[in-house]
C-alpha cells in the first residue's frame, strides 16, 4: 500500500480507496516449511474515468514493493543472547 500511494501521489491519481486481502499456500519442501505462494487481492478506486491509471499504478507498485521483494531474498538469523545479571 505504501508504494502505491507513493506512486498515486507522484502521478497526481487520486487514491478514494484501498483494501487488501492477502493468502498464502505453506507446504513442506526439502528445506522445511516454505510459502510456495502468495496471492494478494488489492481493492482500490479512484475518480470516474481514470481506473487505468490507477491499475497501472498496482501493477507498477507490486513491481516495486520492498515487502514482496524481500519475500524472495534469504533470512538471515543473528541470535544476540544475554542473561541478566544477579541482582
Amino acid at each position: 500500500m505504501t508504494t502505491l500511494v507513493a506512486l498515486a501521489r507522484r502521478k497526481q491519481v487520486p487514491l478514494r480507496g484501498y483494501e487488501a486481502r492477502a493468502s498464502g499456500t505453506l507446504e513442506k519442501t526439502r528445506d522445511g516449511l516454505r510459502f510456495t505462494a502468495i496471492r494478494l487481492r488489492v481493492r482500490a478506486s479512484t475518480d470516474q474515468g481514470r481506473e487505468d491509471e490507477l491499475r497501472g499504478l498496482v501493477e507498477l507498485a507490486e513491481k516495486y514493493c520492498i515487502v514482496s521483494n524481500a519475500l524472495s531474498v534469504h533470512v538471515e538469523l543473528e541470535p544476540i543472547i544475554g542473561a541478566d545479571q544477579p541482582g
